[in-house]
């Protein structure tokens, strides 16, 4: 009986495998190449070792995509996903800086609306400095408008570059996909996709975690479509080689489901996080813990801490975020307004943390919080 063949992608470099779902290296940031795993008949078959043919398919164009060429736009990608955290770092900022402009436009008009009562010249002072805070935040927002205007241009010059290189090209078909001009072609297309996604990011200035979830599951559909395309060609190409005749590959064996963290999974646990100290709504506090975080006895000191102090505002920033399968870090800071439940006193707090995070259950959640 004909053996199903198994195709896996390798990268070129390293020789590393990896599942038909990826696109480039983890090590050598590579595109990967499928390959098919065969048995032989040898006395290797007995012990079960496998050899790996590349499939390498050759056109006359092939000829003209050096490698050169292939790794220059692998940098070029490496450099749009640069870009790509660099938008979502700066529009993060920019919302929560908009935010507390808000939130200080609304306390200045409550001192404007009380008066000046019997003590001017303390109306003027809060009156001044509430004003001095509202200009300085409306210069860091300039500041990030014009950084992000300017990556818009520049964006937008390199699309126009791209579609220029790509209009070039022939467009590979289903048995050319994986040849030199194949991947060079879908190297393009890929950094394209990519850089009109950050410019139609910048254009809306919407920070990451404002996208719907909708949105953010079209381009994965598409994903998962072209994989299994890419897969049953390539099952057809390796077993109408064998046969010497067309062949129909059989069903497929569906991707399995691809597991990790991405920052805005980080920025709706934080949401979460804040949520639930502005409305001291302990369940869903807890719920954003792991099981051993809460096992430390950490709810109970929230809840002293709750019925010490109001929130009157909470604000975040999240920077230097590292994930790595199912965990990840990040440095979390926290600027709070508080208010004393005992004498109405106000202070601001700011909190620098490292947190760790983890998906626990299918859910992520914060494992550790400690002091940076």
């Amino acid at each position: 009986m004909e053996q199903i063949p198994d195709i896996r992608m390798q990268c070129p470099k390293c020789r590393r495998e990896f599942g038909m779902d990826s696109v480039y290296c983890d090590d050598c940031s590579a595109m990967l190449e499928p390959v098919e795993i065969e048995t032989t008949s040898s006395a290797a078959e007995a012990s079960e070792e496998k050899r790996t043919v590349i499939i390498k398919m050759t056109s006359p164009e092939d000829a003209a995509i050096s490698e050169e060429k292939i790794e220059d736009v692998a940098i070029e990608n490496l450099k749009a996903d640069i870009e790509d955290k660099f938008v979502s770092t700066l529009l993060l900022e920019l919302d929560q800086l908009q935010k507390r402009l808000g939130a200080k436009e609304t306390h200045l008009s409550g001192i404007q609306g009380n008066g000046a009562g019997s003590d001017q010249r303390e109306y003027l002072t809060r009156i001044g400095s509430a004003e001095a805070e509202i200009d300085n935040l409306l210069k860091k927002i300039t500041r990030i408008e014009t950084i992000l205007d300017n990556l818009r241009d520049q964006i937008g010059t390199d699309i126009s570059r791209l579609e220029a290189r790509i209009a070039t090209l022939n467009k590979p078909g289903l048995s050319g996909l994986f040849s030199d001009a194949g991947r060079y072609y879908r190297m393009l297309s890929a950094e394209l996709r990519t850089k009109k996604a950050l410019l139609e990011v910048i254009q809306k200035k919407q920070p990451p975690g404002s996208v719907s979830p909708a949105k953010n599951l079209k381009p994965l559909v598409i994903a998962a479509a072209i994989v299994v395309a890419v897969t049953v060609s390539v099952a057809v190409y390796v077993t109408s080689r064998r046969q010497g005749t067309a062949a129909v590959a059989g069903p497929q064996t569906p991707a399995a489901q691809k597991t990790g963290i991405a920052e805005q999974d980080i920025v709706a646990l934080l949401e979460d996080i804040k949520k639930a100290n502005l409305s001291k709504d302990i369940s869903l506090w807890e719920s954003r813990y792991s099981k051993a975080y809460l096992a430390t006895g950490k709810r109970q000191g929230i809840l002293d801490q709750w019925a010490r102090v109001d929130y009157r505002s909470l604000y975040y920033v999240v920077d230097d975020v590292r994930t790595g399968g199912n965990s990840a870090n990040a440095v979390v800071t926290w600027r709070m307004e508080l208010a004393s439940r005992s004498d109405g006193s106000t202070n601001t707090v700011e909190q620098r943390l490292l947190a760790d995070f983890i998906l626990e259950d299918g859910v992520l959640k914060i494992a550790s919080v400690r002091k940076q």
